[in-house]
C-alpha cells in the first residue's frame, strides 16, 4: 500500500490487517473492540506492564508484543497509534514509516470512524466516563441502533469498554 497523506479507513474492514502502537491504552483497547467486531484483523504492541485492558484483549484473542520493527510486515495494511509514541522514536512506527505504511493517531482513527455515522462526544472535566456509561445503557435499553466507545470498562456493556447494539451490527447504519 502506497504512503498516504491522509488516510482513510475502509467501511468494510474485513480481513485489513491493522496494527496498534500503545494496543493496552483505554481508547486504544476499546478501538481494537470496535475494529475487531467489524472483522479486522488485530495486532498490536505495547510495553510489558499488566494493565487491566490486557483482560479485554485476551478476551479477543490478542496479546500484545514487545515494540519491534519485526511486529510491521508487508502485510501490515494500517498502523494506528496512540500520541504517546512517535514514528522517530518508536520501531513498530518507524518500520511502517519505512515500507510506506499509512499511520493514523487514535484521534485521527476515532475520526474516520464518527465520519461514517451520526456521531456525538460527551466531554467535560470529570464524569465523563460515567455519562457515556449512562448513554449507552439507554441506548442499549431503548434497542437503538449504536456503538459506544467509553474510557473504562462499563459493567452494562458486558465489562467491555464498547457496546453495540445487534440491530447497529446487523444492519448497514454505519453509513449516512
Amino acid at each position: 500500500m502506497a504512503s498516504m497523506e491522509k488516510s482513510i479507513l475502509p467501511q468494510d474492514l474485513t480481513g485489513v490487517h491493522i496494527h496498534f502502537v500503545g494496543i493496552k491504552g483505554t481508547g486504544m483497547a476499546a478501538l481494537v473492540e470496535i475494529l475487531s467486531a467489524r472483522k479486522a484483523l488485530i495486532t498490536g504492541s505495547d510495553v510489558s506492564e499488566r494493565f487491566y485492558t490486557d483482560e479485554i484483549l485476551e478476551k479477543l484473542g490478542i496479546k500484545a508484543l514487545a515494540f519491534s520493527e519485526k511486529n510491521i510486515t508487508e502485510k501490515t495494511q494500517l498502523v494506528i497509534y496512540s500520541s504517546a509514541y512517535s514514528p522517530e522514536k518508536n520501531p513498530d512506527l518507524a518500520q511502517a514509516k519505512k515500507l510506506g505504511i499509512p499511520l493514523l493517531l487514535y484521534s485521527e482513527a476515532l475520526g474516520e470512524i464518527s465520519r461514517t455515522a451520526y456521531s456525538c462526544g460527551i466531554c467535560g472535566v470529570h464524569g465523563k466516563t460515567t455519562t457515556t456509561g449512562l448513554v449507552g445503557t439507554m441506548l442499549k435499553e431503548l434497542d437503538l441502533p449504536s456503538q459506544v466507545l467509553a474510557g473504562s470498562i462499563i459493567s452494562s456493556f458486558g465489562n467491555s469498554c464498547t457496546m453495540t447494539s445487534q440491530e447497529f451490527s446487523n444492519s448497514n447504519s454505519t453509513k449516512k
